[in-house]
């Protein structure tokens, strides 16, 4: 999204200190969970958030990108 031109966030996830399971290591000594931070932590939640939606509204059907 360019803040230039305009546009809106229609989906936004957390990425950052997000509780995960994970196994005991030399990173984790205190538990099963661990914080970690990226887009692999975002991902869950989005997807999570597409398949509401389509459960919802399933009769929306997935534009396909013109160009490819």
């Amino acid at each position: 999204m360019n803040p230039s031109t305009g546009g809106n966030v229609n989906i936004c996830a957390p990425g950052v200190d997000i509780f995960s399971s994970y196994p005991k290591n030399s990173k984790n000594k205190s538990g099963n969970y661990y914080a970690m931070s990226g887009t692999s932590m975002a991902t869950p939640h989005v997807s999570g958030l597409v398949a509401l939606y389509m459960e919802q509204f399933p009769e929306k059907k997935r534009r396909k990108k013109s160009g490819n």
